[in-house]
């Protein structure tokens, strides 16, 4: 003899159906969503039941892009000086086009002399405040202008208004005579 289930128990059968359906398809979405509770682990093997077969992936995290800012003004200029024994600074205004270009011909005259580049972007207060205590009140310094800095970070020459590459990097290997 067969006994058959009431239709309660059936109702509440297919409700647990429904519910652990449900939660299964929740946790594979946010698995895979790349949500921050996991982000600090390393890969873990992600197993998946179904009902007639199993399958078993692995899947790696992205890595966090830092959110570092990118070092500017006298930090950068102090870093780029224990890297070379001289340091071309830019001054420029950004959105200006003709600074713009004096700032890419100082980098490139820098890279030309083996020297260390830096720009000061005058229009952001901070660095156009740090520039002031570096030069000093007794001199006056506008946009655009070349500055060469040698260690101790001290003002060794300046050039004043626009200066190709090829001044630059003559400039900066007077400053600073290597092979």
């Amino acid at each position: 003899m067969r006994s058959t289930p009431s239709p309660l128990v059936r109702v509440l059968a297919v409700l647990a159906l429904i519910l652990f359906a449900g939660g299964g398809a929740y946790l594979l979405i946010h698995s895979s969503s790349g949500s921050n509770s996991t982000a600090g682990t390393t890969a873990t093997p992600k197993t998946t039941t179904q009902t007639h077969s199993t399958t078993t992936s692995t899947k790696t995290k992205p890595e966090k892009k830092k959110s570092k800012k990118p070092v500017e003004g006298v930090a950068a200029l102090d870093a780029a000086l224990v890297n070379h024994p001289i340091v071309v600074v830019s001054v420029y205004a950004h959105n200006v086009a003709l600074d713009v270009a004096a700032m890419e011909e100082a980098r490139a005259g820098a890279a030309r002399a083996g020297a260390g580049f830096v720009a000061f972007n005058i229009y952001d207060e901070k660095l156009a405040r740090q520039l002031a205590e570096l030069v000093g009140t007794d001199s006056q310094v506008a946009s655009p202008a070349v500055l060469f800095f040698k260690r101790p970070r001290m003002l060794a020459f300046a050039l004043l208004g626009f200066s190709d590459s090829q001044v630059v990097a003559q400039a900066a290997q007077n400053v600073f005579p290597h092979e």
